[in-house]
């Protein structure tokens, strides 16, 4: 009989773990009958009767049944059929141990899926935790970069509002210099048409003083 393989790709381990998750859950669904129990004891005692069956035990029971062969003729039918329930309880135990070595690599099966499950699980934590590491050092670079943008727009904004109030102020200087200069030249000219109007009225005078006399 060829011995089962083991798988050997996480594809083919995950599959056969996958299948035997689902029978698994089958059987557990199920309810056991008393029949079953029975074959169960059965099977258990016949492991237990049949790991006493040797070689020699058995090689001798065929010597001895050759030797009373002409003797006891009447119970070499008898003999027969020991030996042939021996051969059968034998192949029933090899049956028996091949389902457990079938049990055991199921359970080499699902240890091997819940590893690679595992691995997995653990490759995807190291990834997010890398995602989010760069995620993080993204936007303490943004906020770093935004930071540095508002300084400078802060002072660019500091400078253009001294700027505009230096201007505004010497507008201001410039708008009371001219107020200033106005008011000096009208005052000036009101004074000089008033000493004008003076010399004027003083000819007159004058004039008018002279024509009497």
């Amino acid at each position: 009989m060829t011995q089962e393989a083991f798988p050997e790709t996480k594809e083919q381990i995950l599959s056969n773990f996958n299948h035997f998750l689902d029978k698994y859950n089958q059987q557990e669904s199920g309810i056991i009958t008393k029949e079953e129990e029975l074959e169960k004891e059965k099977k258990q005692q016949l492991l237990q009767k049949a790991g006493e069956y040797t070689v020699n035990n058995i090689v001798n029971g065929m010597a001895s049944l050759q030797l009373g062969f002409g003797e006891i003729i009447q119970n070499l039918s008898e003999n027969l059929t020991t030996e042939s329930t021996k051969l059968d309880e034998l192949k029933k135990a090899i049956t028996v141990k091949q389902e457990e070595l079938k049990k055991l690599r199921q359970v080499r099966l699902v240890a091997d899926a819940l590893y690679i499950l595992r691995q997995e699980h653990q490759e995807k934590l190291k990834r997010l935790q890398e995602e989010s590491n760069q995620q993080k050092e993204t936007l303490e670079k943004e906020q770093e970069k935004s930071r540095h943008s508002w300084e400078k727009d802060n002072q660019e904004f500091t400078a253009r509002t001294e700027e505009e109030s230096e201007l505004i102020n010497k507008q201001r200087e410039q708008e009371a210099a001219n107020y200033q200069y106005d008011t000096q030249r009208l005052r000036k000219v009101e004074q000089d048409e008033y000493q004008e109007k003076k010399r004027q009225q003083e000819r007159e005078l004058s004039l008018l003083n002279t024509a009497t006399a």
